[in-house]
């Protein structure tokens, strides 16, 4: 027999010596012939301690199980995948997997045992961690609130976690190892048999979708689906499904309670205006009456007064009092509702609007209308004429502006305003938040179909656009401004 150890350079020696297995040869009386070098980190002994002695790596309540295998093994049987529990040097247990085969002499009778050992402390330990990761993963996939389905290559369901139980109304039980037709009318089944092998869909949905339960009943998901695969191959399909019912209900009811918010506003605006033409006809021609017919009154006692200089005085003085107060509620009755907007038209209104905020208050204002008569009247022209109103008091009140530009233009069936200061810009907290001023004039923009922009202005200051398509086919989108590139 040829002895394996250091210097020795056969096969047999480097695969033994260089084995990443624990691997030693004990004679028929237990004792230890060769120990590799994978033995001496599995157990701690090395090749000189143990040499020569008696195996020490087997705990004593072990002896007779151990001699047991040695029999086995020295009546020429192999032994392959026996796990057992053996010692380390420092007495603590290791958990191994053994496998031997009888030790043979050049004459090919039988000496002794060969033993290759396998640690399984780091494999038990592994699976211990896979099985705690598994139960993790389980846990969480019960618990989640979204909907997880997963189904394998042959799109057979096998995970159906308890929110799609929830969600769908069939049971795990029911479905998992069924094949995804099972529901196949629902978001989840959709999507599943319908993911192409690139992982992407090749149809379905991508946003909220009306789903169906079992029983029949409708309700609004937002699925999404995912291939798990495995270098080139498909392991499995997951579909998440978030039930959104009731964002989409709360949705709704947001959507109802501002449209009917707005159709009050407008109603209001429209009682507002309807009560701002009263006002000021009642204003104009009954006050205005009254005052005309003072003032004639008043020339008929300067007339009787005679040469009475101090009543003519003081009749003097009333009439321009009189005078002073009919120009005052000529100028209320306008600015309550502009004669000249029911008269001549917007452009008209526009003019005088205009000329008689620079001379109120001292901003120079530059007016550009197109030549054609603007196809715009009635409710919409006095909603334009309302908005070119806020925005001048805006300019005014609160830009510190020198200076106000106001284009209206009607081009290819829609009408545009622009507004342009040169102010100190729209403070962003108050154009986000939305004052009283601002919500009234986007108000009005949306009553008559239009669209209100509020930007800063370059370099500085505030452009206020109006985009009123006159002819708005159902559905087609607002026209941008032709100001909007200067």
């Amino acid at each position: 027999m040829k002895p394996w150890g250091r210097g020795s350079h056969s096969d047999g020696d480097g695969f033994f010596l260089n084995s990443p297995l624990a691997a030693f040869v004990f004679d028929r009386n237990g004792c230890i012939l060769h120990w590799n070098p994978a033995a001496t980190a599995t157990f701690g002994w090395k090749e000189s301690e143990v040499i020569g002695r008696r195996l020490p790596i087997v705990p004593q309540h072990s002896q007779e199980e151990f001699g047991r295998l040695m029999q086995h093994v020295l009546a020429g049987n192999r032994l392959t995948g026996f796990e057992a529990v053996r010692q380390r040097k420092d007495g603590t247990p290791i958990a191994v997997r053994i496998s031997s085969a009888p030790f043979r002499s050049v004459i090919g009778e039988i000496i002794g045992v060969l033993a290759m050992i396998e640690d399984l402390s780091v494999t038990r330990s592994l699976e211990r961690s896979i099985a705690e990761t598994d139960r993790l993963l389980a846990a969480l996939v019960d618990a989640s609130p979204v909907a997880i389905i997963v189904a394998d290559p042959e799109l057979r369901i096998r995970i159906w976690n308890a929110a799609a139980e929830q969600m769908y109304g069939w049971t795990a039980a029911e479905v998992v190892g069924q094949p995804i037709e099972t529901i196949a009318t629902t978001a989840a089944g959709f999507l599943l048999s319908n993911l192409s092998a690139a992982g992407e869909p090749s149809q379905g949905p991508s946003a909220v979708v009306v789903d169906k339960r079992r029983d029949g009943t409708k309700f609004f998901t937002w699925p999404a689906a995912a291939v798990i695969d495995a270098g080139q191959s498909r392991v499995a399909t997951m579909a998440l499904v978030r039930d959104v019912s009731q964002q989409v209900e709360a949705e709704r009811a947001a959507v109802q309670a501002s449209e009917e918010l707005r159709a009050l506003s407008l109603r209001t605006m429209e009682v507002m205006e309807n009560e701002r033409v009263r006002i000021s006809r009642e204003i104009h021609d009954d006050l205005g009456q009254l005052l005309t017919g003072v003032m004639f009154d008043l020339a008929a006692l300067k007339n009787a007064a005679g040469h009475d200089t101090v009543a003519a005085a003081r009749l003097d003085h009333a009439t321009a009092t009189i005078q002073s107060a009919l120009a005052s509620v000529r100028r209320i009755a306008a600015d309550l509702r502009p004669p000249l907007l029911d008269a001549l038209g917007l452009n008209a209104a526009t003019q005088m609007e205009m000329a008689t905020f620079q001379e109120r208050t001292g901003i120079e204002c530059n007016l550009s209308l197109c030549d054609e008569e603007l196809g715009i009247g009635g409710d919409a022209a006095t909603a334009v004429y309302r908005i070119l109103q806020e925005a001048l008091t805006n300019a005014g009140r609160h830009a510190d502006a020198r200076s106000v530009d106001v284009r209206m233009r009607q081009r290819n069936g829609t009408f545009y305003l622009e507004i342009r200061d040169d102010g100190n810009g729209i403070d962003p907290a108050r154009r986000r938040a939305g004052s009283l001023g601002l919500i009234g004039m986007r108000e009005r923009a949306a009553g008559i179909g239009g669209e209100l922009r509020i930007e800063p202005g370059r370099p500085r200051g505030t452009v206020v656009t109006l985009v009123v398509p006159l002819e708005k086919p159902p559905g087609a989108p607002l026209p941008p401004s032709p100001e909007a590139s200067r």
